[in-house]
């Protein structure tokens, strides 16, 4: 005989999947497992409010710049994989780490070229929206230490 589904593990199913589209551009979302199924749609034009997360609470007083969550979820980046440790130099774009959803990786990315200055999350830990995740310090590209730039002097 079959155990029967636990009720609590379908209302966690439905507050994590209304989690991971709360404030994106996520229209349609179908998850499946092994006792159950949801599927969740919403209308893209009646929009939605988005996100801004009070600057007061993540705007640094110096030229830092503070990486938040866009997602809610597990993150992974930090001190954990091959990601950006502190102290790392970084282009824009780079990735910082990855926040899973529901099985889904978003990247958390570097906005600014500059050194990772400190990784705020643990590897492994739950995040919120509008959670600082890390921070930046903008620097140019440090010269390539390899580089010959010696001259050579007529004797």
């Amino acid at each position: 005989m079959a155990e029967a589904p636990n009720p609590h593990q379908a209302v966690d199913a439905v507050d994590e999947a209304l989690a991971a589209i709360r404030g994106s551009s996520i229209a349609e979302l179908e998850v499946e497992w092994e006792d159950g199924h949801l599927r969740l749609h919403r209308d893209p034009s009646a929009g939605t409010i988005p996100f801004e997360p009070a600057s007061e609470t993540i705007t640094p007083a110096d030229d830092r710049i503070v990486v938040i969550s866009e997602h809610v979820g597990v993150f992974h980046g930090g001190a954990g994989g091959p990601f950006p440790r502190p102290g790392a130099w970084v282009e824009a774009g780079t990735q910082l780490g990855v926040i899973e959803t529901l099985g889904i990786r978003n990247p958390v990315v570097a906005a600014v070229d500059g050194r990772v200055e400190d990784v705020l999350v643990d590897d492994g830990a739950a995040v919120e929206y509008g959670q600082p995740i890390a921070t930046l310090r903008p620097e140019a590209r440090p010269p390539d230490p390899t580089a010959d730039d010696t001259t050579e002097h007529d004797a």
